[in-house]
């Protein structure tokens, strides 16, 4: 009895964060990230205050759970479905994803990268997610090495900084403009890539 007492309680804790969750986003882009409260939010989601603080201790830590919430499915589906072989395709591929992601909530998502990547509190829980990505990337670059596509003294890691530098950094500038054009912006990403791909020794 205790066992599916736990069972109940687990799946009315979970039902109410996804509940918290999606009125959160839906606050943010009503109110916006700087207007909403914690009390906003209980309100809409029609629990106690308390509640919230139960589950998020402050705002910010709100808003990298639902980004949590929202992009890992969509990064652990396209990392299944990434094409099986050819590394700029795969990278592409990937890119274009992620990219499509921040481009349909461009507002929130300049408030994400001020959260995830300056505010300190965050760097614990954002740095554990992104090694888990690294390590997909590394994958892709070995398998990709065992192909023959590319030189097998590569360091993979050092291959997948370097991707990921211009990868943010064509992120953080297309966040910038008035509108994330994301084909304007894979292709920005393909140009770099190509030269990563060909170096630029004489």
């Amino acid at each position: 009895m205790a066992q599916k007492f736990g069972t109940r309680r687990k799946k009315s804790k979970d039902e109410t964060r996804r509940v918290i969750f999606d009125t959160a986003y839906a606050l943010f882009e009503e109110k916006g990230y700087e207007k909403m409260t914690m009390r906003d939010l209980a309100s809409k989601a029609g629990v106690g205050l308390g509640t919230i603080f139960q589950h998020f201790k402050d705002k910010s830590t709100l808003l990298v759970s639902v980004f949590e919430h929202e992009f890992q499915p969509i990064v652990d589906q396209a990392f299944a479905s990434v094409p099986q072989k050819n590394l700029k395709k795969q990278l592409l591929y990937l890119v274009r994803q992620f990219y499509s992601f921040y481009a349909r909530r461009p507002h929130i998502s300049r408030i994400l990268i001020k959260e995830l990547y300056i505010d300190p509190k965050n760097s614990e829980r954002i740095n554990n997610s992104f090694l888990r990505d690294v390590n997909k990337l590394k994958a892709l670059f070995e398998e990709a090495k065992q192909r023959g596509e590319i030189d097998s003294q590569t360091n993979a890691t050092d291959a997948v900084i370097l991707w990921w530098s211009y990868y943010s950094y064509i992120l953080f500038q297309a966040l910038q403009s008035p509108i994330f054009d994301v084909d304007e912006q894979i292709n920005v990403f393909e140009r770099i890539m190509n030269q990563h791909f060909q170096g630029i020794e004489g």
